[in-house]
C-alpha cells in the first residue's frame, strides 16, 4: 500500500495512529515543510503555522511530497517548501514549541497531530533509525554509562538516536558519546530494575521506551543486513569481495545518504576525476563524514537522510558514479570501477 492510500485510510478512520505510524516511519523518510518567503534580505525565515481550536495553539504545515502541494502553493505564491528529514523535523518541532503538525492540509490524505501523537510518531521513526545504526548513543566514560534517577526511585539509561544530541548532553554531564548495542542496553536496564531506557532524555521530545521496543531492537541485531554489509566491507577492498558487497546492497531497502535542503544527493568528493556517490550504513557515520567535509572547506547546508535504495540507484544511474560506502571509517569501501550501479540494477 502506498503512502497516500495509508494516510487516506487513517483519515477515514480505517486505521488507528498506532497502525499508521510504523507505516509512515518506513515510507515517509522526508517531509516538505512550508515557509513564508522572506520579504527582505536578512529577514528571519518563518514557518507557515496553522492555528488550532485551542487558544494559542500552533501547528506547522507540511506535505508528504511536493506534487500534492502544487495547487496549495499556486494559491499562496508567498510560500515555499523545504524538504527535511522527518525525524529531524519532529525534533525541531518539539524544540520550537509546536503543538503538532498539519500534514497535507485540505487533502483526503491529511493528518493532524497534537504533541502526544507526535511523540508516538517520533518514537516509531527513532526505532527505525536505531535499527539501522544497530544501537543508541549514550554519554559514557569507557564502560560506565550515564544513569538517571526516575520519579519512582529507580534508575534508567538515557539513549539518543544521534551522536550530536548525546554530545550536547556530554558537554553538561561529562563523558563522551558512544554507540552501544541494544543487547547491552537491555541487560543494563534489567540490572537497574527498569523496563526500558529514556529516549532523548533532557530534550522536549523525551519519551520512555517500552520493553517490547527494546526486545524488537535486540531481535533486529541478530540478523541485521547492515551488520552483514559492514562485515563484508571489513573483509577487504576491491574485486575480492565486490560481489558479496553487491549482494548485500541488493538486500537493502533503505540507505543513508547526504543531501542538500532540496533533498538532492551531495557529492562529498567534488575534486575526484570521476563522480562519486557516498552511502552510509548508519546516520552516525554520515555525520562524521559531513564533519570531515566541512573541515575541508565544505560550505553547503547538508544533512543525512534515509533514501529508498531502488529510487536512489535508479536516479544515480545516469551519473555512473563510483560507490563509496562509509567513506572515512574503518568500515569504508570504494568500488574500483564505476559499473557497480549498472550491475546492481541489471541483476535486481
Amino acid at each position: 500500500m502506498n503512502l497516500l492510500m495509508s494516510l487516506e485510510k487513517a483519515n477515514n478512520g480505517e486505521w488507528t495512529p498506532r497502525e499508521l505510524f510504523p507505516h509512515l516511519a518506513q515510507y515517509m523518510p522526508q517531509v516538505y515543510v512550508a515557509y513564508h518567503r522572506p520579504t527582505a534580505l536578512g529577514t528571519e525565515v518563518r514557518p507557515v503555522v496553522a492555528r488550532g481550536k485551542e487558544p494559542g495553539s500552533k501547528r506547522s504545515v507540511l506535505f508528504s511530497d511536493e506534487h500534492i502541494a502544487q495547487d496549495w502553493l499556486q494559491a499562496q505564491p508567498q510560500v515555499y517548501l523545504q524538504s527535511k528529514d522527518t525525524l529531524e523535523y519532529m525534533k525541531e518541532a518539539f524544540r520550537s514549541g509546536y503543538d503538532g503538525f498539519a500534514l497535507n492540509p485540505g487533502k483526503p490524505s491529511r493528518l493532524i497531530t497534537d504533541r502526544s501523537l507526535m511523540h508516538l510518531l517520533l518514537c516509531e521513526y527513532a526505532l527505525v533509525s536505531m535499527k539501522l545504526q544497530q544501537g543508541a548513543w549514550i554519554p559514557s566514560q569507557r564502560e560506565r554509562l550515564l544513569f538517571i534517577d526516575l520519579d519512582n526511585g529507580k534508575q534508567s539509561i538515557p539513549v539518543y538516536f544521534s551522536k550530536s544530541d548525546a554530545q550536547a548532553v556530554c558537554e553538561k554531564s561529562g563523558g563522551e558519546p558512544q554507540l552501544h548495542s541494544w543487547e547491552g542496553i537491555r541487560s543494563r536496564c534489567w540490572a537497574l530494575g527498569g523496563e526500558g531506557p529514556i529516549l532523548q532524555y533532557g530534550f522536549p521530545e523525551q519519551i520512555g521506551l517500552l520493553a517490547k521496543h527494546v526486545d524488537g531492537l535486540c531481535g533486529n541485531e541478530k540478523e541485521n543486513v547492515y551488520a552483514l554489509l559492514e562485515r563484508s566491507i571489513r573483509a577487504g577492498q576491491g574485486t575480492a569481495n565486490a560481489w558479496e558487497i553487491g549482494q548485500m546492497l541488493k538486500r537493502l531497502d533503505w540507505i543513508w545518504v547526504v543531501v542538500d535542503r532540496n533533498g538532492t544527493c551531495v557529492d562529498l568528493a567534488p575534486g575526484e576525476s570521476q563522480p562519486t556517490l557516498d552511502i552510509f550504513t548508519n546516520s552516525g557515520l554520515a555525520h562524521e563524514r559531513i564533519a570531515e567535509w566541512r573541515q575541508a572547506g565544505g560550505q553547503q547546508e547538508v544533512f543525512p537522510r534515509l533514501k529508498s535504495c531502488k529510487s536512489l540507484f535508479a536516479e544515480q544511474l545516469e551519473r555512473n558514479p563510483v560507490i563509496c560506502i562509509n567513506r572515512g571509517s574503518k568500515e569504508s569501501w570504494i568500488s574500483i570501477t564505476n559499473d557497480t550501479l549498472k550491475t546492481l540494477i541489471a541483476s535486481s
